[in-house]
């Protein structure tokens, strides 16, 4: 059942619709709304916050393959740690929304001492009791993690799933100790907004076989680089850098097959990098965002 909600970080309804979605794992047709106050773009009419919790504790982990779990997220995790390791060579790193524990494998084999948090309680027990890994099955909030107690905490591709990522946010920032690192990534709104005006253009015209619809993703919270820079900033977050996130696997094989998809991807990241430097950090349009900001 779909229900009519609020912007999470503004607590108001005033918003312009922006396109017609449907998320892979809602059956019901609903629409993505920009709020007019912030810039975050939600679905609304949405999943009751019962539905989304039954959701990615039950369900998730069960409809994505292995290699979306494993190899599809090697690229921005080594990314991820060129970036933390600028700040912290070691300590301890908690992984919010760990999945089942990839990175967190990662970091352990790097040094540091890891902790993970997941909804899905089939992913963290394979976390456990495959990886070895402390793993709680549940909310952020609900694992009452100490204040001040994490020189890094990551959510990869977590935030722009979360029913409440506003209050999710305030509480990396409780947990997270003075001087520590945040590193993000999420689905880059203005990316997918324009990918999806340019396939709806494509079919009307009818260019050839060319579908660019497998590649736009809608979920049910979107940011653009402005908007998560300005909920950072709202946090108390400082030294916010915004860019664009390695491109994973699969990303253009939909569209061109395994057969270029290598090739694609690496010219792809190279145009979205060089309009990244050439505009002096102010232009990031690449597929998804990968943020880093610290605690004063």
């Amino acid at each position: 059942m779909l229900v009519k909600t609020r912007c999470n970080f503004c607590n108001t309804d005033g918003s312009v619709v922006l396109a017609s979605i449907k998320v892979p794992h809602i059956t019901e047709p609903s629409f993505l709304v920009r709020c007019n106050g912030c810039g975050l773009a939600y679905m609304n009419p949405s999943c009751t916050i019962e539905e989304e919790k039954e959701f990615y504790a039950h369900d998730y982990c069960k409809v994505a393959e292995e290699r979306h779990w494993h190899e599809n997220r090697f690229p921005y995790f080594e990314q991820a740690f060129q970036r933390i390791g600028d700040s912290f060579q070691t300590g301890r790193l908690l992984d919010v929304g760990c999945g089942k524990g990839y990175f967190l494998e990662m970091a352990r084999k790097r040094g540091w001492r890891v902790y993970g948090v997941d909804p899905s309680q089939e992913a963290v027990l394979f976390a456990r009791n495959s990886l070895g890994l402390e793993a709680f099955a549940g909310e952020l909030k609900d694992a009452h993690l100490e204040s001040e107690s994490f020189e890094v905490i990551t959510a990869w591709n977590v935030l722009d799933h979360m029913y409440d990522p506003w209050g999710d946010i305030q509480e990396m920032s409780r947990i997270l100790k003075r001087g520590g690192l945040l590193g993000l990534r999420v689905l880059n709104l203005d990316f997918h907004f324009f990918l999806y005006h340019l396939s709806n253009v494509l079919g009307v015209i009818s260019v050839g076989r060319l579908n660019l619809s497998p590649l736009v993703g809608f979920h049910p919270r979107m940011f653009s680089s402005r908007c998560i820079k300005k909920w950072l900033e709202r946090a108390g977050f400082v030294d916010i850098q915004v860019g664009n996130s390695a491109l994973v696997p699969g990303t253009t094989s939909a569209v061109v097959g395994r057969v270029t998809e290598q090739f694609l991807r690496k010219l792809t990241y190279l145009l979205v990098e060089s309009c990244y430097y050439l505009s002096l950090r102010a232009l990031v349009v690449g597929p998804s965002l990968m943020i880093f900001a610290r605690k004063p």
